[in-house]
Parts: C-alpha cells; structure tokens; sequence
C-alpha cells in the first residue's frame, strides 16, 4: 500500500493589519470647520495605516470612551465644556481653536489677530472713521477684537461695542436674528460707520438689525463678517463681505503635527497661528465713505481698473483733476497718497489670483496689472517678505 502524501503544512494567516484611529472631532455645519476636515484628509488619504472617525452632525462632544480610545485626536476645543471632556484623553492631541485662554494642547488655529487686523484695514482703505465690534457674549476670540482695536489705535480710531448671542452657541441660526438691544444700537451709530461682526450669522444679525433700524447697507453701515461661509454670504441682502480663513492649511498643518506627536515628538512650545486668506469683498462693504466726490470718483476707477497697469496720470486724465489736488486729497480723506493705493489694488488682485487659481506667475502678474513679473515679485517682497511663488505656496493647500 502506497504511503500517503505529506500533508502540506497548515497556511499560516496573515496578522491583521492595525490601523491607528485618528478622532477628527471638528464640525462641519460651517465652512470653516470643513475646510480644516479638507486639510487633514489632504494628508491622511496617503496614511494607509490611519482610519479616520469624524464628528456626527448634531453632536457637540464626543463620548469619553471614543476619545479615550483614539490613538489620536484633532479637535475644536472652543468651550470650556469641550475642555473638559477632553481633558480626560491621554493621547496626543491638536486643538485647531484659538478662543481659549489658555490651552494646555498645542494649538494650529488662526490668527486671530491678524484677522482683526485686516478687517480695520478693509474699513480704513474704502476712508471710514467710525468703527463697531459685534461679539458673541463670554470670553471668545479676545485676540479678534485686540488686533481689529490696535489697528484702528494706531490711526486714532476708537470704535463702539456689542455682545450678542453666547459663545457656547457659536453655530447656532439664532445668531443670525437681530435683537431689539442691537437694532437700537445699530440706530445710534453714526452714518458711514464700518462695522465687524466675529462671524457670518452675527454679521447677518448686523443687516437684519440695519433694515428694521431704517439705516441703509452700505452707504450708512458697511458689514465685514469672518470665514466666508459663501452660500451664508451670498444669500444675505445685500451679500455679506467676509474675510477668508486658511482652514485648509490649518488642517494639514494640524495632522502633520499630530502625526510627528504620535511618532514620540515633543509638543512645541508655542502655538501655531495661520495668518488669514485676504477680505471677499460683496456688496455689504462696496460704499466709499469718503465725503470728497473727486476721491470716490478716484476709486471707482482705480478698483475697476484694478487688473490693468494703470498709473496715476490714467486717474488724472480720467477726472481732469491735478496731480497735487488729487494727492492733497487723498492724503486728507486717506491717508495715502493715490500712487499707494492704485499699488495696493494691484497687489490684492495678485494675491486673489495667486491663491484661487492656478494661473502662472507671469499670467498674475499680467492679470495684476503689473507690467513685467518682476516688477510684481519686487512689489511682493516689499509688501510681504517673500516672492509670489513662495506667497502661493504658503497660502495655499490643493
């Protein structure tokens, strides 16, 4: 009898592949917080050992035990409640918000500041000298309205204050209601008052306060929200002008960082502040309010012009108006002289093309009005520190 065939040994089974869970507990209810979800899913699609959980709609802390057991976690900790439940994990973890005072995790998040910053510089380049701050009531974004208040400081400026809503309730659609306290305070502010609102619901209260106050926007109270959450801005009459935050950037710079404190790295040791994208500018803030027609005349043309290589002898022949006039009074009404300003248009149309579009240097440069590439990459490293290549790369994730 013919022995048996060895039995071949027993195929071994493959150990299953672990794959680390990575918390994002980030709400996407507004485009913000979906921007930072684009950031990191830039980085962890190439991550074939992460595995992704994402914040439900609706929910506004996770469950101790989901958070406990992530091997890592990105998240908006913006409250003080959210603190606490957070405050329990034990694994690496990136706060990708800015509003609280003190935040014992590394921060990646936005610069608040300079948010502030830039919105006084919106008002203050289209000539407004009154100026008002809506805010969530609490302590939220205290660096917003510090870099809005210094900016106009440093000009002379003061500006008027509101609280509305509370800050636990930031996406919350009641925000977008004006009360009766704000319609009264909108009715005493001044004519041609610019007013920023810490986001895109309250600056919908801000219009919808205006209209039941009978004052008329923009031409009394220009509107500037934050985060240009568009189809919140567009469908607001008139739309809304906001300033664009680099979410995306703030996302994948977030899960970069977890990643290297998931790998052993130590916490830096200062957070990480992403300046803002540049002002979307709609009709809420397009009013001139300037008191000198030759002035308004001045910048119409220059802003409609903004994509030439215009100079200021195209103005003058435009308005059949002096050289010395026209500077006498835009240094009056502006504080900048119209060679300044017609620079100025040119350069934030560059950096529009440069972080919206994929256009060449050469082409943004020539959609920018400037009239060789080099001439804009000297402007740019005066303006900003760096060439408009570096600009894009900097301020841009795609």
């Amino acid at each position: 009898m013919r022995p048996l065939p060895p039995r071949p040994p027993r195929r071994m089974l493959r150990p299953m592949f672990h794959k680390r869970a990575i918390l994002l507990w980030v709400s996407e209810s507004f485009s913000h917080g979906r921007d930072i979800v684009r950031g990191v899913l830039q980085f962890a699609r190439h991550r074939a050992d992460w595995r992704l959980l994402r914040q439900p709609p609706g929910r506004r802390t996770p469950p101790a035990r989901l958070a406990s057991d992530a091997d890592g976690v990105i998240a908006m900790i913006d409250n003080p409640r959210a603190a606490r439940t957070f405050a329990r994990v034990r694994k690496p973890l990136v706060n990708v918000a800015a509003s609280l005072p003190r935040s014992p995790w590394p921060v990646v998040a936005n610069d608040d500041r300079a948010i502030g910053q830039l919105a006084a510089e919106h008002f203050l380049e289209r000539g407004y000298r009154s100026f008002g701050y809506v805010t969530h009531r609490g302590p939220f974004a205290p660096e917003l309205e510090r870099g809005f208040a210094a900016s106009l400081d440093s000009r002379g400026f003061r500006y008027q204050s509101l609280a509305h809503g509370t800050a636990g309730r930031a996406g919350g659609r009641s925000l977008a209601h004006p009360t009766a306290e704000m319609v009264r305070w909108v009715g005493q502010l001044p004519s041609a008052t610019g007013v920023f609102a810490i986001g895109n619901l309250v600056g919908a209260a801000v219009i919808g306060a205006c209209r039941r106050a009978g004052r008329a926007v923009p031409d009394e109270i220009a509107v500037l929200g934050v985060n240009n959450d568009e189809l919140t801005c567009e469908s607001i009459d008139p739309p809304l002008s906001s300033i664009q935050t680099a979410g995306e950037q703030i996302g994948c710079r977030a899960v970069m960082l977890l990643a290297d404190l998931m790998a052993g790295a130590r916490p830096p040791k200062c957070p990480t502040r992403i300046p803002p994208l540049g002002v979307v500018a709609r009709a809420s803030t397009e009013a001139l309010a300037t008191g000198d027609p030759t002035v308004r005349a001045a910048l119409r043309f220059m802003r409609a012009h903004a994509h030439e290589p215009i100079t200021v002898e195209d103005v003058l022949d435009e308005l059949i108006v002096s050289r010395k006039s026209l500077e006498r009074k835009f240094r009056r009404h502006l504080g900048r002289t119209p060679l300044e300003e017609i620079r100025h248009l040119h350069l934030q149309q560059a950096r529009d093309l440069l972080i919206h579009t994929d256009y060449p240097v050469a082409d943004v440069a020539a959609r920018s009005g400037f009239a060789r590439p080099q001439h804009m990459a000297t402007v740019f490293r005066g303006a900003f520190g760096m060439t408009p290549l570096a600009y894009r790369l900097r301020f841009r994730n795609r």
